[in-house]
């Protein structure tokens, strides 16, 4: 099973469907977000829509951690790990 991770989305409906699509293209079974995912500005309701609609897998540092940062300049992470 290959499982791929995604981050620091911030917002960018864009550059978040390219990371999926990419991995989607490498065979990733699964995908997590490792947090950052909205921003003020940006499509906010576009990477939610999309985070929904492929069952992707939050993960943040603690259960009452927030999914988002005051950061901007959006960015997806792409990689894609075989599991164990």
């Amino acid at each position: 099973m290959k499982i791929g991770i995604i981050s620091d989305i911030r917002s960018d409906a864009i550059a978040l469907r390219k990371a999926l699509d990419l991995l989607r293209a490498e065979g990733v079974d699964q995908i997590v977000c490792a947090g950052d995912l909205v921003n003020k500005g940006g499509d906010s309701e576009g990477v939610v829509r999309l985070i929904q609609s492929e069952a992707i897998t939050i993960s943040t540092p603690t259960p009452t951690a927030p999914c988002w940062s005051a950061r901007t300049n959006a960015t997806a992470s792409r990689r894609a790990i075989p599991s164990t």
